[in-house]
């Protein structure tokens, strides 16, 4: 982290950055902090085109608003981030990252009735990214 900080530090206006700036709210031990970066990555993203780090930085955004107890907001970002994996338009790395932690949110709220219909979303879009 400290060398990518360095690195981009002259650089925080590009996708690189953005990918840091993710980093960073995965690695943020304050959820608002890690929410911060989460949606300066997300806008970061969205400006330059990436749709694997903007759905990547949606859904941490969802997470995040579900663990402070926004869960309705955080469900609706996090069902955003998953549509977007489900079109088959992300890569293999994100689909699946979403995937999981859209299943794993669902079962930590007991929403096992969300986690299947996901699942069952899912299964046919993560097995055609997978290499044969």
């Amino acid at each position: 982290m400290r060398r990518a900080e360095q690195l981009l530090a002259a650089e925080q206006d590009s996708i690189e950055y953005g990918h840091l700036l993710r980093a960073r709210g995965l690695m943020a031990k304050d959820p608002d902090e890690a929410l911060a970066h989460a949606r300066a990555a997300h806008e970061l993203a969205s400006r330059f085109g990436d749709r694997d780090l903007a759905a990547l930085a949606l859904q941490e955004q969802g997470r995040l608003l579900v663990a402070k107890g926004e869960v309705t907001g955080g469900l609706a970002l996090l069902e955003d981030a998953a549509m977007t994996a489900v079109s088959g338009t992300l890569g293999a790395l994100a689909t699946g990252d979403i995937f999981c932690n859209a299943i794993d949110v669902c079962r930590r709220l007991a929403d096992y009735g969300r986690a299947t219909e996901w699942t069952d979303a899912g299964t046919p879009t993560i097995l055609s990214a997978s290499p044969s």
